[in-house]
């Protein structure tokens, strides 16, 4: 068995923390603002998801056989994805029957979905989905070409053609493969950074403060960053400004965690990513709603220390989630096989 990289698991560890953090206001109610959200908000919204596939390039093998590489990416990123959509739907109807008015539910609501509805409703899971579809697609252009500089042409051509299907909604998002066709030019850019290690270590810190200056002078400015997560918010004229930050972004985030290179919280959080990408929406939404019974915050402070601690115990919910799920039997359901 190879040996894990520690700084690859805090920096998926990282992301994990920052999608976590992005989602937790859209479960928050209440009428008072959130201090600081919008401009952290800002600093991770352009690079935290293309980061992750960048990553995923640094990780994956794509010199296997055809068959065993789509037979491995089935195991490990469809399987997963359609059993734990399965009991994410029990978390969601937990919140239902107890917090909500929800006589309507029934055993066979319980019991569903089954492969029909996950198929129905696309995947669900739009990352999973994307990240699966992306990688097939950058088999197919090494397949077509070996020289990097032509592979990225092709994905570059297939991201402006996902960005305008996206803004022209000319053809259904069906298993997110418009994400797929903009996220897949990120693959490579994790091999080219494998050669390039040492530019990171030595300029990583100036590229850094580029990106942090840069997004300040965007929020002083009040301008919108391109993004890119369940929804596309990419027009085809910033489309150059979002590979600008999602890489310098994504240098950033690579920079930070070479210098923690160990934190044993960040490397669990990223060896099990997927359990908390999958659980983190509804999870965020039954806590929010478990304190929200409780107390309803009725000033600013009180709101913001409710959305730390919604924030505080998801986390904990979600690790604990990862750890059953890493348990003899349930494992299997990972892929773990």
């Amino acid at each position: 068995m190879k040996e894990r990289i520690h700084w690859i698991d805090v920096i998926k560890g990282i992301l994990i923390l920052l999608v976590v953090f992005h989602h937790t206001p859209f479960n928050v109610k209440g009428d008072f603002p959130l201090w600081g959200y919008k401009w952290w908000n800002t600093f991770i919204i352009g690079f935290f998801m293309p980061a992750f596939f960048v990553v995923t390039g640094y990780c994956t093998n794509f010199n296997s056989s055809f068959k065993s590489f789509f037979l491995k990416n089935i195991k490990t990123i469809l399987l997963p994805s359609f059993c734990l959509y399965y009991f994410n739907h029990w978390i969601q109807d937990f919140k239902l029957y107890f917090l909500e008015d929800a006589d309507w539910l029934t055993w066979s609501h319980f019991l569903s979905p089954g492969i029909g509805t996950y198929i129905k409703d696309g995947g669900y899971y739009w990352f999973l989905s994307a990240l699966f579809f992306a990688k097939i697609v950058f088999y197919g252009v090494r397949l077509f070409t070996s020289k990097q500089i032509y592979q990225l042409t092709v994905l570059l051509l297939l991201m402006f053609v996902g960005v305008i299907c996206a803004n022209l909604h000319c053809v259904a998002n069906y298993f997110f493969w418009q994400q797929a066709l903009i996220l897949s030019f990120f693959l490579p850019i994790g091999i080219f950074l494998r050669s390039y290690q040492k530019f990171i270590d030595k300029y990583g810190g100036y590229l850094s403060c580029v990106y942090l200056f840069s997004i300040c002078f965007f929020i002083i400015w009040d301008w919108k960053i391109p993004s890119l997560t369940r929804t596309i918010d990419i027009s085809f004229n910033n489309i150059p400004l979002f590979i600008v930050f999602s890489l310098s972004g994504t240098v950033t985030i690579w920079w930070v965690s070479q210098k923690l290179r160990k934190c044993s919280i960040l490397e669990y959080w990223g060896k099990n990513t997927i359990v908390i990408y999958a659980f983190n929406f509804s999870v965020l939404g039954l806590i929010s709603s478990i304190l929200y019974s409780i107390y309803i915050p009725n000033n600013l402070l009180a709101h913001n220390c409710l959305f730390g601690l919604v924030l505080v115990i998801s986390l904990a919910v979600l690790t604990s989630l990862a750890y059953l799920f890493n348990t003899n039997y349930l494992r299997y359901l990972l892929g773990k096989f």
